[in-house]
């Protein structure tokens, strides 16, 4: 039998788990493992994803097609109870991918056939995206409200109405595909200069993209920096999360590998606009190696130094 899936939620004393062969939601407490609460039946079938939209409400979707929004009710030291708020039909495929915006209370979720936008707080059904293929994973960026689809080796943008921004391909190698992606998003009331986007791949390697405006008016990702993480690391990034001064991905061996800039720049933004992030940079490496190494980040050849 597979191990269950996880998620940590806010304020981290607990997390949830599911995928056990009596389809149960489980928490526990993050300290001791002791369990926190035992949920059965939530869905006709497994779960096929879930999501925490913020600490105080969790999204689920099942096997019949069906996503149902609870409420989640927990304090320090407490245990964990749940309270179905909505159940949302829309989908004829089971859902496997969910992302939610708490700033536009948006939720997208996505099906073999089908992607939906729906409003967090009416509960309802927004829009359709006219996007029919497979999506290994999705983001809603919570300061533009732009939506993120990455199917196989392209990376798809839409705007939060529904109209298509761009349509690209980011991978150089025909074997591979988009395993995650994040959008940074400054932090606080930082003005974000640029649109950063970021994609993981496989072997390890962390692609960091800038949005640039063609001459004709239409989007374009260009290329500003690629990360690798380990020599011979054959595992795929299945999870890249930005932060103001450091970059921390996991891939899908289990490793937690973080990014840290140690030269004089005040965000992650500035660092990667930097020449000497590529040259200079040190980047300290936590989770299985804790030692420091020198940065291994390549940026556009063209934009290389010579």
């Amino acid at each position: 039998m597979a191990a269950p899936f996880r998620l940590n939620f806010a304020p981290y004393d607990k997390y949830l788990e599911w995928g056990y062969a009596d389809r149960s939601v489980r928490f526990f407490y993050t300290e001791n493992r002791r369990p926190a609460g035992l949920y059965e039946n939530l869905h006709g079938g497994q779960i096929s994803c879930a999501l925490f939209a913020d600490s105080k409400t969790l999204i689920t979707a099942g096997e019949d097609c069906v996503m149902a929004v609870f409420d989640l009710y927990t304090t320090p030291g407490r245990s964990v109870e749940l309270s179905l708020r909505s159940a949302l039909h829309g989908h004829k495929n089971p859902v496997t991918v969910l992302a939610a915006s708490k700033s536009f209370s948006t939720l997208l979720s996505v099906s073999e056939s089908q992607t939906c936008v729906w409003d967090l707080n009416r509960l309802e059904l927004v829009r359709r995206l006219p996007f029919y293929r497979p999506v290994e994973c999705a983001r809603i960026n919570d300061v533009t409200g732009d939506i993120m689809l990455c199917s196989g080796p392209n990376v798809v943008f839409f705007t939060i109405n529904g109209s298509m921004l761009l349509d690209q391909r980011v991978c150089d190698e025909a074997d591979d595909y988009v395993h995650s992606c994040a959008f940074y998003e400054g932090t606080g009331s930082e003005w974000v200069q640029e649109y950063l986007v970021f994609t993981g791949h496989k072997r390890g390697r962390v692609n960091i993209w800038r949005r640039i405006t063609t001459k004709t008016g239409r989007w374009q990702l260009e290329l500003l920096r690629r990360l690798d993480n380990e020599e011979g690391n054959e595992a795929g990034i299945s999870c890249v999360v930005p932060m103001p001064t450091c970059l921390y991905t996991g891939d899908e061996d289990g490793r937690v590998v973080s990014f840290y800039l140690h030269f004089n720049v005040t965000s992650i933004e500035k660092a990667f606009e930097s020449n000497d992030f590529s040259t200079n940079g040190i980047l300290c490496r936590s989770g299985k190696d804790r030692g420091c190494s020198q940065a291994r980040g390549e940026g556009d050849p063209s934009r290389r130094p010579g």
